[in-house]
């Protein structure tokens, strides 16, 4: 497979009794620990289920270091059939994984491509179908998903990752940086004709996925998703949901520095079709919360270490704000979505400006904040629907993008 030798492929078992499929799933590896077993079973009986007369494969893609996966992925039985792509011992970086099945996919001449997060705990065999139809229904080029979230769920999608890349990029995309995706060979080309640096976070290569189809203008759907997105069950919501924000706030505000003239061109967002929203949800389960307390005295820590910095960057004028963050209390403190999109916008004028180790600090001084505001949505939202959340989430959106002017007067 010649397409093959510019990828990170260690070791390859089966590829060639596979020379062509319609249709390419890809169970995307995560860590030693992926819930294979799942997400073949779930993909085996979606294949067979709605795409019945037309030719499958389920590719796994992951680094030989997940031994565990690989040898349960060989076991399990499958009436598709399988293909174990594995890049070198020690290699994790998901970015290779996602190269590999890109050159393998441009082999076998597909109708449509689907990658799943191997590591999910709630992947459903309606999800093949979901992703897959508007692709091979001529509809769309790219599937994103649309998840029946939970109340309180994905609050670094809602108070960062939705409403930053809407007001940066044009598109309303509700999950802009989830493995759980379609799409069609002329993206994958696309995929495939880009540099894909090593050192990013791999929150990055996702939102750089979606990137490239709006700046390519392919067309794009959303498929509603019935059932919430796990990485296991039912994990609590707690502090260490900064890291996440510090690795996607890291990466929009690389994606606005490299793509200054798409951003600056647009001017207000499109919304994006979501397809097969008559479907029924699944019964909507509470979120286990830390309690609030916690985000409080991790708010207060990360604010002690990131004072002086943060000082010296914002020159006095956001003194106020950590002055807040250290003083008041759970029922006082508010970081409102205005002085919050304000703040996001700011700082990506200052990132710009800033050079290596800076740039990270700058994402953890802001971190504390976030947590702030996650504290204030949590509090104002006590008692509402998962509509009446989602309501607010559009119109948290809507003032990122009434302050993105903030970035278009500053940049320089």
């Amino acid at each position: 497979m010649s397409c093959l030798d510019k990828a990170f492929i260690f070791s390859s078992v089966a590829p060639e009794s596979v020379e062509q499929a319609d249709l390419v799933v890809g169970l995307m590896g995560v860590s030693g620990d992926d819930n294979i077993s799942l997400g073949l079973t779930k993909a085996n009986e979606g294949l067979r289920q709605s795409f019945p007369d037309l030719s499958s494969v389920i590719v796994y893609c992951a680094s030989d270091s997940f031994k565990k996966s690989k040898s349960t992925f060989l076991s399990l039985p499958s009436t598709v059939p399988k293909i174990l792509l594995m890049s070198p011992p020690g290699d994790t970086n998901r970015t290779h994984h996602y190269i590999n099945l890109f050159h393998l996919a441009k082999n076998l001449n597909p109708k449509a491509i689907l990658t799943i997060e191997a590591h999910l705990a709630t992947v459903k065999r309606s999800w093949i179908s979901r992703l897959f139809e508007p692709i091979l229904k001529g509809q769309a080029e790219l599937t994103a998903p649309f998840y029946h979230n939970l109340k309180f769920d994905i609050p670094v999608t809602n108070l960062l990752a939705y409403p930053l890349f809407r007001a940066l990029f044009g598109r309303r995309l509700r999950q802009p940086f989830h493995t759980d995706r379609a799409f069609s060979p002329t993206l994958n080309d696309i995929f495939l004709s880009q540099d894909w640096p090593a050192s990013r976070p791999f929150s990055q290569t996702e939102l750089t996925m979606n990137l490239l189809a709006i700046a390519n203008g392919v067309r794009i759907c959303q498929s509603f998703m019935a059932y919430p997105r796990y990485s296991e069950p039912i994990p609590p919501l707690d502090p260490s949901t900064k890291n996440l924000f510090i690795e996607v706030c890291g990466s929009l505000f690389n994606l606005a520095e490299e793509n200054q003239e798409l951003w600056q061109k647009n001017n207000r967002s499109r919304p994006t079709v979501v397809t097969g929203t008559t479907l029924t949800p699944s019964v909507t389960i509470s979120r286990q919360l830390a309690p609030l307390s916690d985000f409080l005295d991790t708010i207060r820590n990360l604010s002690s270490e990131n004072t002086k910095f943060w000082n010296e960057i914002f020159s006095g004028i956001k003194d106020n704000l950590y002055h807040r963050l250290l003083t008041e209390d759970l029922e006082t403190l508010t970081v409102c979505p205005s002085e919050w999109a304000e703040l996001i916008f700011e700082s990506i004028l200052v990132y710009h400006r800033l050079k290596g180790n800076d740039r990270q600090h700058l994402l953890e001084s802001l971190a504390p904040v976030f947590l702030a505001r996650l504290i204030t949505m949590l509090r104002d939202c006590t008692g509402l629907t998962l509509p009446q959340i989602d309501a607010q989430v559009e119109e948290e959106a809507r003032i990122f993008e009434t302050k993105k002017s903030i970035l278009s007067s500053g940049w320089s």
